[in-house]
């Protein structure tokens, strides 16, 4: 034998006849939807944040592993410019690059003349009207 609900199981508070939820049953409901957004935001942030790192990681063991192939097939550490040459008058201000650059050029293949044409392995391309306003 099965049993029906009664009409007060089905009612909203006022006992019109229509079923419904009431006040607290919403807010419980809204409330369960809140902890599991406060729970899922931050697990999404830490997400994102080990792929970057795993990015960079990686990005940064190429960058070791090229310079260490570069240092055994050229015999010298990769940077097109000496030190000296990074540090000097002609290298201030804004006209000049880091030592990092200056190892990332070396690593590209270095420069090709401006107006040449553009290098079919490695270097960087330098446009004859780069720089010029």
């Amino acid at each position: 034998m099965t049993r029906t609900p009664s009409r007060s199981m089905c009612t909203n508070a006022r006992g019109s006849g229509r079923p419904g939820f009431s006040l607290i049953e919403l807010l419980v409901v809204m409330f369960i939807i809140v902890l599991v957004i406060s729970i899922v935001i931050p697990a999404l942030a830490k997400a994102r944040t080990v792929a970057k790192t795993a990015s960079t990681d990686t990005l940064m063991q190429n960058l070791l592993t090229a310079a260490s192939t570069f240092q055994v097939d050229e015999r010298r550490l990769p940077g097109r410019f000496a030190a000296r040459d990074m540090g000097s008058d002609d290298n201030g201000g804004t006209r000049g690059m880091s030592m990092a650059e200056n190892v990332m050029l070396d690593l590209a293949g270095g420069i090709v003349q401006v107006g040449g044409s553009k290098p079919a392995t490695g270097g960087v391309f330098v446009h004859p009207f780069a720089g010029t306003s």
